[in-house]
């Protein structure tokens, strides 16, 4: 999980670093969400194509996508809106572990962890 301020490189070195251990991954951006809830419908493709799956875009629901799955959270702080005053942390738009599914694993990297 990413967002607007995650660096090139940042993301780079951690997409070189899965694939050197032949580890599957999908980046999502929070900034495009604009939340990490459960329940929350976004437009994901069927299976990513590295995969062998299609291009085809389906509607899915983050615990669904997040299921079985190990979630990096590049957690750097960022402004939501260039209105806004304060800046927030990706981790910070997790409202509860309780609506994903007990397979999801979470890796919080930087930032500052939810209250």
């Amino acid at each position: 999980v990413t967002s607007v301020a995650t660096e090139k490189d940042q993301l780079q070195h951690w997409m070189s670093m899965l694939e050197s251990h032949k580890m599957p991954y999908e980046v999502c951006s929070v900034s495009a969400f604009g939340h990490l809830c459960p329940s929350q419908k976004v437009q994901t493709l069927e299976e990513p194509a590295y995969m062998g799956g299609s291009m085809r875009e389906v509607e899915r629901n983050l615990a669904s996508i997040f299921a079985n799955r190990l979630v990096i959270v590049l957690n750097d702080e960022y402004k939501p809106s260039s209105q806004s005053a304060r800046k927030i942390c990706p981790a910070s738009l997790i409202p509860s572990l309780d609506g994903f599914d007990a397979s999801t694993r979470w890796l919080i990297v930087g930032g500052s962890l939810p209250k």
